[in-house]
């Protein structure tokens, strides 16, 4: 054999262990065999994989050995002695996504089994790692694929033991992948390259390894990053990884410590947050509307994607893709409304993101006698806000859980001084911000509340959603709810206390509904229907105070009862209907006229 040009000289060769496999015993045996060594010795060898069974041999008598331990399950490389040794696995870097953004998506998607979010979020974070320890058909594979969508990618060896901050120089420089302005030759990244690794503002909790207690490490990693259980397990077996960067310091610190907690090794690197030098395009909590202005050339899954998320039916979805600059969404917030604009843009859609209009206010009934609650936001403890509202409206959970969510909403009126300063302190214990408004009553006065009616004028671009927010409030059929949907002037609910209106009023706002609120006028129907909606937490009193109105045996008042929303009696005097409402709030109910 030949080596460097010199004749009768052989290449020395060195026997590289890489990995044992599943039978390390075997391959111990095997080892002290083939060296000579000291069983103990040859076990101990073989446990520091990788190692170097044997150097600057034959390459016969290296080829011997590799047959060898290949045939008891281990991984073994020939190497020239002296050589560098050739990376095992690679790591894959997304250095910039390219001018085609949806094509790397759904790359992405594709080759490593991320969900549309995940791949877009992970799109958007670069330049940044995709993928550590991969083998390099496995490297290649997902870099190819990257750069003919346009990306630029940047593919490492693997090196467990190097910080994960570490910078491309010298002898461990990297090559890029992808086009880079009209060349698509490699090229060689030497220095100047930020780190992937390393946070690019703010701290960075670095995961070292998993250490004993695996599965709980995959369960914070997941609550942490939102991954999937692979994309999770996958992360949480690399070494020197970034779980989470861009964090605050107490937050960094935070999962710094859970980790811990459940054995892992794990640091935290990075520097404060550096002030942003420019103002974001739109305000925190903005609301914006998904306007579709064309389906492009994949009419059939635009319609699907329409469908998933607005829950139309086909005609109606078909429709919409087929108008010119539809809204599709309204007044979303800004993170599903750019879930929905990549969902569309990833089926060809041309779709664009505009800021909501604040809906109109409700033109609400200036309250003419007593005092009024108004709360302003319901605070940190919404659960002990929202049992205080029930027990003052008598409204049931979810209505009482729409009313909290609700901003400078009116809770009661009507009210005494003594009897509005008692509910504001009760809402304020509870961490809620309130205020009182109005004026004391007269002594001659009734403490009635003035039945409001609420009125649908127009139902809007979402009729659907109108149509089901009708039903679910009047407990009405489809047809019947998609009548009063297209009727002008239509009642939707009569006869209920102002703040029970005011929250009605301000669901159908919400969906792009004119609404208009009017004081029930006495006098013009002699007779209305009373309607059980909710029966609230009492039921067994309200069931006492039904057989007392309708005469009804014990039997039937329960069923009735439990049939709720359901009339319970039909054609009664108003003045008796409100009294019988008023009796039927007192204990919990929430009732309507009709």
């Amino acid at each position: 054999m030949t080596g460097g040009g010199q004749t009768g000289e052989f290449v020395p060769q060195d026997v590289i262990l890489r990995e044992a496999g599943a039978n390390p015993a075997a391959v111990a045996e095997a080892v002290r065999a083939m060296t000579g060594l000291e069983a103990a010795a040859a076990a101990e060898l073989v446990a520091r994989a990788p190692s170097a069974i044997r150097t600057r041999i034959a390459p016969a008598l290296a080829e011997a050995l590799r047959v060898k331990l290949v045939a008891v399950g281990a991984t073994v490389e020939l190497r020239t002695h002296g050589a560098a040794p050739a990376p095992a696995f690679f790591d894959v870097y997304l250095r910039d996504r390219g001018d085609n953004k949806i094509n790397v998506v759904r790359a992405l998607k594709m080759m490593m089994g991320l969900g549309l979010r995940e791949a877009v979020e992970l799109v958007d974070d670069a330049p940044c790692l995709l993928k550590r320890r991969l083998a390099q058909d496995e490297a290649e594979a997902l870099r190819h694929e990257l750069v003919e969508a346009g990306a630029i990618v940047e593919v490492r060896g693997h090196d467990g033991s190097a910080p994960a901050e570490r910078e491309t120089s010298g002898a461990s420089a990297a090559v890029t992948w992808g086009a880079t302005g009209s060349s698509a030759t490699p090229t060689l990244v030497t220095g100047g390259a930020a780190p992937a690794s390393a946070p690019a503002d703010g701290f960075a909790v670095i995961l070292h390894h998993f250490g004993t207690r695996k599965i709980d490490v995959v369960k914070l990693v997941r609550e942490a990053t939102g991954l999937g259980l692979k994309e999770a397990k996958d992360l949480s077996e690399s070494i020197d990884v970034v779980i989470r960067q861009g964090l605050d310091e107490p937050e960094a610190r935070a999962l710094e410590r859970a980790l811990a907690a459940v054995g892992a090794q794990v640091s935290v690197r990075g520097a404060p947050r550096a002030a942003p030098t420019a103002t974001p395009q739109f305000a925190s909590g903005s609301r914006f509307d998904v306007v579709l202005q064309h389906h492009g050339p994949n009419k059939i899954n635009v319609i699907k994607v329409i469908r998933d998320h607005t829950t139309l039916g086909l005609k109606d979805a078909k429709d919409l893709s087929e108008a010119a600059d539809s809204v599709i969404k309204q007044g979303v917030g800004e993170f599903d409304a750019r879930v929905l604009q990549q969902a569309l843009l990833l089926v060809g859609a041309q779709v664009e993101l505009r800021a909501a209009a604040p809906p109109p206010p409700a033109a609400l009934p200036e309250p003419s006698r007593g005092f009024g609650v108004i709360l302003r936001h319901h605070g940190e403890n919404k659960i002990s806000v929202i049992k205080l509202i029930r027990e003052a409206t008598g409204l049931g959970l979810k209505d009482a859980k729409d009313l909290s969510e609700s901003t400078d909403v009116m809770i009661k009126e009507g009210l005494r001084g003594d009897e509005a300063r008692r509910l504001a302190e009760a809402l304020t214990a509870a961490g809620a911000r309130v205020e009182i408004r109005g004026q004391a009553l007269d002594e001659d006065e009734d403490d009635d509340l003035t039945p409001i009616d609420v009125v649908l004028n127009d139902c809007g671009p979402q009729k659907i959603m109108v149509i089901k927010l009708i039903r679910e409030v009047t407990g009405l059929g489809l047809k019947e709810s998609k009548d009063m949907s297209e009727t002008a002037g239509a009642v939707v609910r009569s006869g209920l206390p102002r703040s029970e209106a005011s929250a009605l009023a301000q669901q159908l706002v919400a969906l792009g509904a004119a609404v208009e609120l009017r004081e029930a006028e006495r006098g013009v129907a002699a007779e209305v229907d009373l309607f059980l909606q909710v029966c609230g937490p009492n039921k067994i009193s309200v069931i006492k105070e039904v057989r007392a109105i309708t005469g009804l045996g014990l039997k039937e008042a329960k069923d009735l009862v439990e049939a709720a929303p359901t009339l319970i009696k039909a054609a009664v005097a108003r003045e008796a209907a409100m009294a019988h409402q008023e009796l039927l709030h007192a204990v919990g109910a929430t009732v309507e006229l009709r």
